[in-house]
């Protein structure tokens, strides 16, 4: 292959590699920013003091201390996001309580250079099982994965591995769920319900009177008891 083929397929992985990294920079400065702006000089003093400590414990209350993705004891959080509202603990939404294992396969990639947050969120995710994905692996599931974590390593095989039962196995339909009736509904259907007895008893006594004719004073007297029966409700 000649030099200028070779240069020009490697142009397009080396402005992938720039951009990533301009992007990269962009994100360690807002960060450095925000923490600044709360009054700490790094990310390690951040983690270092108390005020880390209280969202910390915050977070692993509210995630029953469980990694977010494998289910494990959760030992570390991860930032998915270094905005203000997350540094300073007003939002904890972006904060995920994670196992040191995923958490180490996350944030750092093959060549051990750090993730983006988003990116690692993305990547802890996907070489962990779904939410809805319940039964147990079989024998032969287990013996693909081993093979896989010989031929990838642990991080790109259990992302394959669950990529491929994923596709064998898609997600199960949520059954539909049936609307429970409102107060208000259930009053218009005990109105309606009210109305049509009524109708009925004033035909059953249509039906006896003699001639089959009901006195209209007791049908205007039914008709002004069943509206201040209406009017109570």
């Amino acid at each position: 292959m000649e030099p200028e083929s070779i240069a020009a397929a490697a142009l397009p992985s080396v402005l992938r590699l720039a951009a990533l990294q301009e992007r990269t920079a962009r994100l360690w400065k807002r960060r450095r920013e925000a923490l600044q702006a709360l009054g700490f000089k790094s990310y390690d003093a951040y983690q270092e003091s108390e005020h880390w400590a209280e969202i910390r414990e915050r977070v692993f209350r509210r995630d029953h201390q469980r990694c977010r993705f494998c289910g494990a004891a959760a030992t570390q959080v991860h930032h998915d996001r270094y905005d203000s509202e997350t540094l300073s603990g007003a939002s904890l939404r972006r904060l995920l309580s994670v196992c040191g294992p995923c958490h180490q396969l996350g944030s750092l990639d093959a060549d051990g250079n750090a993730r983006e947050p988003a990116a690692a969120t993305r990547y802890m995710r996907e070489i962990n099982p779904p939410k809805w994905f319940r039964r147990r692996l079989s024998r032969a599931e287990i013996l693909r994965l081993e093979d896989l974590r010989l031929a990838l390593g642990e991080g790109e095989a259990r992302r394959a591995f669950w990529q491929e039962v994923i596709a064998e196995e898609p997600r199960p339909k949520k059954p539909a769920k049936r609307k429970r009736p409102t107060r208000k509904s259930a009053g218009k259907k005990e109105q309606a319900a009210e109305c049509e007895r009524q109708l009925l008893d004033l035909e059953n006594r249509r039906k006896r009177t003699p001639g089959g004719v009901l006195n209209r004073r007791a049908k205007s007297k039914a008709r002004k008891a069943a509206r201040a029966k209406r009017a109570r409700r």
